[in-house]
């Protein structure tokens, strides 16, 4: 994060923009990425450091271009006063995780700029910043309204405070002195709206036992595939997986809000004698509806987010044996090979590997009709069988509002709607 010059004034640049939560949530947030500043804009929260610079009662410069431009598509070149420039990009009205980028140099940044200008954005850039099909921006006309500017998230530096009702017992004991030195951030925080999921909770938040309803990924899955067929011209589809929980750190940290989530991952391969140069613009256009995409030298991949695949346990796992027999019965009568792999040191459960030529609408009832199996992994690589890989249902415990997070939609637009 820096603090910006641009045609002299200040502005907050290079935010971690994250869904937009409600009071205690944007304090956890806060806490837990030391990124005491914050400001709200439509349906996501912007989190900022602090240092040398503070941003306090700075306005966003993201949130000032989106305020200002108001399209749902684009992306916006800002040179800064000293030399520096700013890149952001907006997809759907949201400004992307990986959206709010400062650079040392105006080098870097147009070289960023030119990569991503591809992907059919509308475009905007200081006037003489960058050429072609650029809109000139007026820095001078972006709105600072105070609803634009940064406040300091209340008691998100305060060592050992678990909750807000906590840090407000703390500073009782301490004479209220910790209040009085906030009341502004509190004034602030009990000021800004509060989403319902989000109300304030205590430190005893009621716990949820989850699965994966299995049948559910299954057609999500189909679903997403049709929404997104993967397919890109002189391109070799190397794999396409639909994973129940999210967990790739290297995507994550571009895309945080997919994190646990179901989605749908492919990956290509520029098949040889084709030129790199040419087929990566092409990529890059068939890849603008995904959620995020990278096209990089011979290789790319993209993701999107599947419909909610996780709720609340109903009923104990069945013995193994039964669920054994089940799988046996349902898949192996049509044909499917069946592996039940033990994970070291397991005892608590059993794996399950299915491979099958079937389509996934047909593979969704089938998993349907086996009682407590719960399917984590659907993939396929090249042009070869499904596979499908589960267990004996293990719910995972975790906070009420973490599973509420997890079965509320992202609004992507990623997957198409029934057939």
């Amino acid at each position: 994060m820096s603090v910006l010059s641009v045609g002299g004034r200040r502005f907050a640049a290079g935010l971690y923009w994250l869904e937009r939560g409600g009071a205690a949530s944007v304090v956890r947030t806060a806490r837990r990425f030391a990124r005491p500043y914050y400001v709200h804009r439509g349906r996501q929260t912007g989190y900022a450091p602090g240092g040398e610079e503070s941003p306090e009662g700075c306005p966003s410069l993201a949130a000032s271009l989106q305020a200002h431009l108001g399209s749902e598509f684009w992306m916006g070149l800002v040179a800064a006063d000293d030399g520096r420039a700013a890149l952001v990009k907006v997809r759907e009205g949201a400004i992307l995780a990986d959206g709010d980028e400062v650079f040392d140099d105006r080098a870097g940044a147009l070289a960023a700029f030119e990569r991503a200008r591809g992907l059919g954005w509308s475009l905007h850039a200081t006037p003489g910043f960058a050429e072609g099909d650029v809109a000139a921006l007026d820095v001078s006309a972006l709105p600072v309204e105070s609803d634009l500017r940064l406040v300091r998230a209340p008691f998100a530096q305060l060592g050992g405070v678990k909750a807000v009702g906590a840090g407000l017992l703390l500073a009782a004991a301490a004479g209220g002195a910790a209040l009085w030195m906030h009341r502004e951030a509190v004034r602030t925080w009990l000021a800004a709206p509060e989403p319902v999921a989000e109300r304030v909770r205590t430190a005893a938040e009621p716990t949820v036992a989850a699965v994966v309803d299995g049948a559910t990924l299954i057609e999500a899955c189909r679903r997403a595939l049709r929404s997104h067929p993967p397919y890109l011209p002189a391109w070799r589809t190397e794999r396409v997986r639909c994973e129940a929980r999210f967990a790739d750190a290297a995507l994550t940290a571009v895309r945080p809000e997919l994190e646990g989530r179901a989605v749908l991952l492919v990956r290509w391969r520029l098949r040889p004698g084709h030129s790199e140069a040419l087929h990566r613009r092409i990529a890059e256009r068939h890849l603008a509806g995904w959620h995020a995409a990278s096209v990089v030298g011979a290789d790319a991949w993209a993701v999107a987010p599947l419909d909610p695949v996780v709720r609340e346990r109903d009923a104990a796992p069945p013995p193994l044996l039964a669920l054994r027999r089940a799988v046996d019965r349902r898949f192996g009568a049509q044909g499917a090979r069946i592996e039940y792999p033990r994970g070291e040191g397991r005892t608590d459960g059993v794996e399950v590997r299915i491979g099958t030529d079937l389509p996934l609408a047909r593979v969704a009832d089938l998993a349907g009709d086996v009682a407590g199996f719960e399917v984590l992994r659907v993939r396929r690589d090249g042009g070869g069988e499904w596979r499908v890989e589960g267990r004996r249902a293990a719910p995972v415990e975790m906070p009420r509002s973490r599973f509420e997070a997890l079965t509320g939609r992202l609004d992507d637009g990623g997957t198409a709607p029934d057939a």
